[in-house]
């Protein structure tokens, strides 16, 4: 079961080789019409008018793709500069800032109104509306932001003091610091890194998709050279395109993973993980 928005077809391309971008809209056109027969038969309709086109990659990767529209079921559909996936809004060039804007505006706007009636609201009332209303916005799939230049993570950042501030009812020029470190919040880079970690984690164990668990190896260690620290490591995959490619679970996770000590990544249970 699924619904017309969490459903997507890719595949990669050489944008130096026009025959491999041909040979790629090609096949992902030939699949999206097997789709649409498959739909047919089962008395399904595919909406050709919300289906979107795009290409991912670095600036001047994109200026060499000249392809700018696919056909599905006979219509045209025009190359976009980003989609709506799952909530989340992926740009083109994978930098996140609409995302990251849209959802800082739906993020002040709850810190305002929460604000104005803070007087009136215990301590452990105002943290549950806080991580109802503004830390599950700043949460949510940010295993995304993995990477990013702090200038682009910076407005959520901001937002992210404010609200630690609302609740400890610390003013403006107060320190965010403190008032993290006084609700055991942890800062906005780090709770990227630990949400992959926790991902990490359930892949090991069994419980995260098969395609994520496939992705991930452990080190073999011979026993000679066998240490705490060293066990339990995942492998490091090598990368030639750093810009994207170090963003990847398959590159961050085990970079993540290997950084724990030894008797954190052996734990057994969640909740003390």
């Amino acid at each position: 079961m699924g619904y017309a928005d969490d459903h997507s077809v890719y595949d990669s391309l050489n944008p130096n080789s026009s025959s491999s971008m041909e040979n790629t809209i090609t096949k992902l056109q030939e699949c999206l019409i097997s789709i649409n027969d498959w739909m047919k038969s089962n008395r399904l309709k595919m909406n050709s008018e919300k289906t979107e086109f795009i290409l991912l990659g670095s600036r001047a990767q994109l200026l060499k793709c000249e392809k700018d529209h696919i056909i599905v079921c006979q219509d045209r559909i025009p190359r976009g500069s980003s989609v709506k996936y799952l909530g989340v809004n992926i740009d083109d060039q994978l930098s996140f800032k609409n995302h990251i804007r849209d959802k800082c505006r739906t993020i002040a706007v709850n810190l305002y109104y929460i604000r104005q009636i803070r007087k009136f609201l215990s301590k452990d009332l105002c943290q549950q509306l806080i991580q109802s209303l503004v830390l599950s916005h700043i949460d949510y799939a940010n295993a995304l932001f993995y990477g990013l230049p702090a200038n682009t993570l910076a407005p959520m950042k901001r937002l992210l003091h404010q609200a630690a501030k609302i609740i400890v009812r610390k003013g403006r020029y107060d320190s965010a610091t403190n008032a993290m470190r006084s609700l055991h919040w942890l800062p906005m880079s780090h709770r990227c890194q630990f949400n992959i970690a926790c991902l990490v984690w359930r892949s090991l164990k069994g419980s995260a998709p098969s395609y994520l668990r496939d992705i991930l190896t452990v080190r073999n260690v011979s026993r000679s050279t066998r240490s705490s620290t060293s066990n339990y490591n995942l492998t490091i995959i090598r990368t030639k395109r750093k810009t994207f490619a170090d963003r990847s679970f398959a590159v961050a996770g085990p970079k993540i993973w290997n950084r724990l000590p030894s008797h954190i990544k052996h734990l057994d249970d969640y909740n003390q993980f």
